[in-house]
């Protein structure tokens, strides 16, 4: 009689035994299969996990760190600054010279005394505004941040998260930069402007990183740093009357609207001028001093004729050379920024126009950061073309 191949007990076939077929057909290979689909699973489980650590501590990288030096496409970042080169005030660089060397030379000694007083007399910077910052009391304190929180949280409806970001970030800038904040009064504005209403809601979580964000219209909002040199530099003053060329998200008008109860700016992009005078008409009620900036829908290298003369240019986007009109429309012992240059890469040039002795118009340019370089969106017209050759 055959026997069992496993157990050896008598069988009626060759073969195995009814319990060593039983045995055979069940554990091995089921609990094999068992454990490797736990295995994958939590294999699975792990890379899940793994991922979602990275792409969150991404996130709070961009978030809350220091900015990368490097200049990327958009309006206004800076290359990092040497802090161990101080400005010279007094001498003219080569990059100076050859930025204002491409300037429209029509406005040099074209405009002489008589012209200027005609244009002061047609000027009335003491007409009546909406809100006049000099009777004001909006000054936070700005040498402690629990103060100032506290004292913004009282006056404005910010939240405090974001009060505590747009401090940080001045600090951040105070501390790491040339001086964009060595003008106090720049400092307090900036503490005052709510740039989070400025940002598009796409890139609202980025408001407070220190580069520039897109808003649409293949435009975007300055970054923190370039924003306080070119205020800074600017130096307001409340009867000054400032024409801003770009208004873009309106963000660079809100801060100057804290300096100077006489702000005019030109946007020509019609979508994002309707966009801005729109968001400016909604928070007028909650910030009333920005009943006091004056918008228009035009090309802004033709300037505002109807209130010129302007103590104070700022141009937010790119040129290789100075419009004659804005040259024009500047008065004489006033100030253009303005960043000058190539599509690919800008000087920051504070440019001031005085009248020399023999009645000539001269203008005397300044590089703000020293030779390092911006990257602005172009300066362009009605079609969208640029004005740079």
């Amino acid at each position: 009689m055959p026997s069992c191949k496993v157990c050896g007990i008598d069988i009626p076939e060759p073969g195995l035994c009814a319990e060593c077929k039983a045995e055979k057909s069940s554990s091995p290979k089921k609990t094999g299969g068992s454990q490797k689909i736990k295995a994958n699973f939590r294999f699975l489980l792990v890379l899940t996990l793994s991922s979602a650590l990275v792409i969150a501590g991404i996130i709070i990288i961009i978030t809350f760190l220091p900015p990368s030096p490097q200049p990327t496409a958009g309006q206004s970042l800076v290359e990092e600054p040497d802090t161990d080169q101080e400005p010279n005030s007094s001498d003219t660089t080569d990059t100076e010279a050859t930025a204002v060397a491409s300037a429209d030379t029509s406005a040099d000694a074209s405009v002489n005394t008589q012209e200027q007083t005609t244009s002061d007399e047609s000027a009335d910077n003491n007409a009546p505004v909406a809100y006049d910052i000099t009777q004001s009391d909006d000054f936070p304190p700005i040498d402690n941040k629990d103060d100032y929180i506290k004292w913004m949280l009282k006056a404005t409806k910010e939240s405090e998260a974001s009060l505590s970001l747009r401090w940080e970030r001045a600090q951040y800038i105070i501390k790491a930069g040339q001086g964009e904040f060595a003008d106090k009064n720049a400092l307090r504005a900036y503490l005052l402007t709510p740039r989070e209403r400025f940002t598009r809601g796409q890139n609202l979580f980025l408001t407070y990183g220190d580069r520039p964000l897109q808003i649409g219209y293949g435009q975007t909002i300055t970054a923190p740093n370039v924003m306080a040199m070119m205020t800074t530099s600017l130096k307001v003053e409340p009867q000054h009357k400032v024409l801003e060329i770009g208004m873009g998200s309106g963000y660079q008008a809100a801060v100057l609207s804290r300096l100077t109860n006489h702000v005019y700016t030109i946007e020509i992009i019609e979508g994002l001028y309707k966009e801005t005078d729109k968001l400016f008409t909604s928070l007028e009620n909650e910030y009333p001093v920005y009943k006091n900036i004056k918008r228009k829908l035009n090309d802004g290298y033709y300037g505002w004729e109807e209130y010129a003369p302007f103590d104070r240019i700022i141009v937010t986007c790119s040129i290789d050379h100075l419009p004659a009109p804005l040259i024009k429309q500047l008065r004489v012992g006033g100030l253009i920024v303005v960043p000058l240059g190539p599509p690919y890469r800008q000087f920051l040039m504070r440019i001031e126009k005085i009248q020399t002795e023999d009645g000539k118009i001269k203008l005397v340019p300044k590089d703000v950061y020293d030779g390092l370089g911006v990257i602005f969106v172009p300066f362009t017209d009605r079609e969208g073309k640029s004005y740079s050759e």
